[in-house]
């Protein structure tokens, strides 16, 4: 049986009660939207991170722009569309599916699609009212240096790069 402890408007706290291999055990879990993580490329060796505050931490991170599947009707790579332009004001002549995980399944159902976007244009920013974002023009050297030194925090970021320099970067 499953039963929701909590609800708010971006999640739920289910308990369920499972047996594995003859154990009793209640899971719990974290249901949510999946998302999106979108690494621009301005050319094949320069990206756009984001500087961007998080209340929930208290600080500013880099990251890359990021959201949830929330709006009806969207599939991923419409989201990614919409979060590039709303985060970084660029819209992309190219959004490629990178790669899919999830975030954390011991504890949360939320599964991540990263993109890669090319062929930029500049558009405009549309933050919300709350998105306090800072756009950072860097290479991917470079980036991938600021992770070693513990500058990147976010692991979704991290997981990006790595990608990006192990097969190829902006010109895969």
């Amino acid at each position: 049986m499953i039963e929701t402890v909590f609800a708010s408007k971006r999640f739920r706290v289910e308990h369920e009660d499972t047996e594995i291999r003859g154990k009793k055990k209640t899971v719990e879990r974290i249901v949510t939207s999946d998302a999106v993580l979108v690494v621009p490329f301005i050319d094949k060796d320069t990206l756009l991170l984001e500087k961007s505050f998080r209340p929930v931490i208290g600080k500013q991170i880099f990251e890359f722009p990021a959201g949830m599947m929330d709006k009806d009707g969207e599939d991923q790579k419409s989201t990614a569309i919409r979060e590039l332009e709303e985060e970084l004001g660029y819209k992309a002549a190219n959004m490629d599916l990178l790669f899919e995980g999830y975030s954390s399944p011991g504890r949360i159902t939320e599964k991540i699609y990263f993109f890669k976007a090319t062929g930029l244009t500049e558009t405009g920013k549309h933050l919300g009212d709350f998105e306090v974002i800072e756009p950072v023009k860097i290479k991917l050297e470079d980036a991938l240096g600021m992770v070693k030194r513990n500058e990147i925090e976010d692991t979704h970021a991290i997981a990006a790069l790595l990608f990006c320099s192990s097969f190829g970067g902006g010109s895969l």
